[in-house]
Formats: C-alpha cells, structure tokens, sequence
C-alpha cells in the first residue's frame, strides 16, 4: 500500500512538494528508498496526516478510508491495535 500511496502522492505536484518538504527527501532519492521499511512509514504517515489526502488515495484505489492507517500500523509492528 506505501507504494501506490507513493504513487499517488508523486503524481501531484502540490501533495509531492509537501511530502518532499516534510520528509527532507530530494526527489532523486526515491526510487533508493522506496523499499525501505522507514520510508513506507514515512509515506503512511503523511498520507494519514491529512483526510482529504486518505480520502483521495483511497477513493482512486476503491479501498476503506481506515485501509491506509491500517497498513501504517502493520508496518509500525502495531497490528494488533484496537482503537475503541
């Protein structure tokens, strides 16, 4: 789910230049850490930090909105968190 949510952030320059802005990244280090399990956790992260960013990903993907926090807490080693 990272990837797509990378994906999706990429390919709008405003949502791109705010996660770059965050994160510190230069756009050329991308592709090196993709893969890397912190930086799944950064994608998540920000894409979690905002409703209308969560809404928009998981909209285009068919997915529950609670999809991507859910995700986020597998890669954060919390999957048995219950929110209630």
């Amino acid at each position: 789910m990272a990837l797509s949510a990378l994906g999706w952030i990429v390919s709008d320059d405003d949502v791109a230049a705010a996660f770059l802005e965050m994160t510190g990244i230069l756009p050329g280090d991308l592709p090196g850490l993709a893969g890397t399990r912190p930086f799944q956790v950064s994608v998540l992260e920000f894409l979690t930090s905002d409703d209308t960013h969560v809404l928009g990903f998981t909209r285009l993907h068919g997915l529950d909105p609670m999809a991507p926090l859910t995700a986020l807490n597998r890669l954060k080693g919390r999957s048995g968190m219950n929110w209630t």
